[in-house]
């Protein structure tokens, strides 16, 4: 199998780095081109950030009592956006000349977000790292290699180290 496009997920790990140097051999190898992606998770916004008010009233009463919630949310917005930034900065400085590549970034779900990307980019296979958070928390709260692995309609490389 040749792999034209490759879909590389990068965040910021070290396991990401591992995946990154696992597509970069396969681009090398296949004359492949990379798609260079960062999604920023916007559940983390929502969840990290406020609990859902209930109420009318009570979402009047966050707003008055927290006048720097907004202030709040955009600065680490903002910061989150610097970081992505920064992990496809220093990921596209570890591909080597002649190899083409593209950066995609986006804000939304990484699970889906990276499916849609695949079809997008007509990824012939995505490339990403496992955490490895182990069974207990990978079932709590669900792990993105694992959807994307499930889900995906073309091959998927975790790189586990």
């Amino acid at each position: 199998m040749r792999y034209q496009t490759i879909l590389v997920a990068l965040d910021g790990s070290e396991h990401a780095r591992f995946a990154l140097e696992a597509a970069v051999a396969l681009a090398e190898k296949f004359g492949s081109r990379l798609i260079l992606t960062h999604i920023m998770d916007i559940q983390y916004f929502t969840t990290a950030w406020f609990e859902p008010p209930r109420t009318r009233s009570e979402a009047d009463e966050r707003v008055d009592y927290k006048p720097d919630t907004k202030a709040k949310l955009k600065e680490t917005t903002d910061y989150q956006r610097e970081f992505g930034r920064r992990i496809l900065a220093t990921a596209k400085d570890h591909v080597p000349a002649g190899i083409d590549y593209e950066i995609a970034y986006t804000v939304g779900s990484p699970r889906e977000d990276l499916l849609k990307m695949a079809d997008t980019y007509k990824a012939d296979l995505i490339v990403m790292g496992s955490r490895g958070m182990g069974t207990l928390a990978s079932m709590l709260v669900g792990s993105v290699s694992s959807y994307v692995v499930q889900h995906a309609e073309v091959p998927v490389l975790v790189i586990k180290q």
